[in-house]
């Protein structure tokens, strides 16, 4: 197509491919075929979707809106208000108390998919198919702008990593029952727990959460996308793990001393036990620059 016959515009693919003997109809799927950088023909693929390699915010399962940060936010504030007043919602007069532990665990999976795009931002790209020569073709990757990626960041600061971001009313947690009829297809214990284990099921997320944004492939985007496309175009590993720091051990930023609660100690155990392992034992393909900015945060915290 980028022969001697071919100049770009409608109309240049048939005289193109009329000259070596295609059809009208053969002329006009070439001319489909170069419409990849139109609107109305991107699309993404299952594969592109989640894993460690995901980098695209925009290619996603559970979420076809334009933008899905701006879904991730509202869907998250209608969730909170569930959580909020659960037991009035779910538990009427002679129901099983096992009603609200299932509808609890209902709405955080939905609260964990609104979440999940908001982490491919960072340090994110969004996937083009364009070949060389489209019309208004574009470069197969085009950096998430550093504002959108600061927008996420924040957003899954306070709505993971936040003390409060996760927090129920402890009449919500009283309430939280199990199923004691044993029948076919049903558990009546939580991994062998018969009472449900809010720390395990909260710390699981936040830990899950944690280790998607310091994956090193994450890292190492980011370090490359400083080199790709400026500096300036990108949230940092220094900004990523500050911003990670702060929030996770807030108390220790306060103007005082003051006590911390169970989960919050849970979460940060997990952070040094994520933050020390990229440190000392990094997993393959981490970035050294990464290991530099763990070293600093932990010494910075170790002093505060």
């Amino acid at each position: 197509a980028n022969g001697p016959y071919y100049t770009p515009g409608v109309g240049s693919y048939d005289r193109w491919a009329i000259a070596f003997g295609y059809t009208p109809d053969d002329a006009r799927a070439l001319a489909l075929a170069r419409e990849g950088a139109s609107p109305r023909n991107l699309y993404g693929t299952n594969a592109e979707s989640g894993g460690p390699g995901a980098l695209d915010p925009t290619i996603n399962i559970w979420d076809l809106g334009e933008d899905p940060l701006a879904w991730g936010k509202d869907r998250v504030v209608m969730l909170k208000d569930l959580l909020n007043d659960l037991p009035s919602k779910v538990l009427a007069d002679n129901s099983s108390y096992a009603d609200l532990t299932s509808a609890y665990g209902g709405v955080m999976n939905e609260y964990a998919r609104a979440i999940a795009p908001a982490i491919k931002y960072i340090g994110g790209a969004y996937i083009n198919r364009d070949h060389v020569g489209d019309p208004n073709g574009r470069l197969p990757f085009e950096s998430v702008p550093k504002l959108k990626q600061r927008e996420a960041l924040d957003f899954i600061v306070a709505r993971v990593f936040d003390e409060q971001a996760l927090a129920l009313p402890q009449a919500t947690l009283q309430r939280l029952g199990s199923n004691r009829w044993l029948h076919w297809g049903t558990n009546t214990t939580f991994n062998g727990r018969l009472d449900f284990p809010y720390h395990e099921q909260v710390l699981g997320f936040q830990a899950s959460t944690l280790a998607q944004l310091l994956n090193p492939f994450r890292l190492a985007r980011i370090s490359d996308g400083e080199m790709k496309y400026g500096a300036g175009s990108m949230v940092s590993i220094p900004d990523l793990m500050g911003a990670l720091t702060k929030s996770i051990w807030t108390e220790s930023w306060g103007p005082r001393s003051r006590n911390t609660s169970a989960t919050r100690r849970e979460l940060q155990r997990s952070y040094l036990d994520q933050m020390s392992a990229l440190l000392v034992q990094p997993a393959a393909r981490t970035p050294a620059d990464a290991r530099s900015v763990a070293r600093m945060q932990l010494k910075d915290l170790n002093r505060r």
